[in-house]
Parts: structure tokens; C-alpha cells; sequence
């Protein structure tokens, strides 16, 4: 393993259970893109979390064959809920 590991002292228990692609609390997004020289998080923030009406959103990746398997997603969640696949967001439709 080569690099540096975030200290997990700083990490909260609560924080190991965050949403997928959030950043843990006491660590900033600037932190993130610096360790890995990525702006991954900053690309998927620019697409809007698809709203659904129901509870479970189903995901296939929207790609046809070249999709995904299908993902049935609860969003019981006060956040977003992402597919593990693809990294789609999804929200329940408030009436």
C-alpha cells in the first residue's frame, strides 16, 4: 500500500455509515482531491439526484447491454440513495 491513510481517530463511528460519496466529517473535499487527484465527487455533484415517486428506485444503469445489473434502491433515506454500480442518485417525490 503505498500513499497515506486518513487518521481514523478523526472519523466519527456515526461517519463510517455515511451516504456513499460523501465526504467523512472532520475531512474536507479539499483534502480528498489532493490525496487522490481526482474531482470525481465534484463531477457527480454536478447531476442532479433523479426523483421518483414510491419508495424503491430500480437502477439498470440505463445503458442496455452495457448497463448494469438491476439495483432496487429504498429511499427511506433523508439523503440521496446511490446505486452501487453506477453512482445514480435517487429521491422519494414528496406530494
Amino acid at each position: 500500500i503505498r500513499g497515506e491513510r486518513f487518521d481514523l481517530a478523526r472519523v466519527s463511528m456515526s461517519t463510517l455509515h455515511s451516504p456513499l460519496g460523501s465526504v467523512p466529517e472532520g475531512i474536507s473535499r479539499e483534502e480528498v482531491r489532493s490525496k487522490w487527484h481526482s474531482n470525481a465527487m465534484d463531477l457527480v455533484d454536478e447531476i442532479k439526484p433523479i426523483a421518483v415517486e414510491g419508495r424503491v428506485a430500480t437502477c439498470d444503469g440505463g445503458g442496455g447491454a452495457l448497463g448494469h445489473p438491476i439495483e432496487y434502491i429504498k429511499l427511506d433515506n433523508p439523503y440521496p440513495s446511490v446505486c452501487k454500480y453506477c453512482g445514480n442518485r435517487f429521491v422519494q417525490k414528496h406530494h
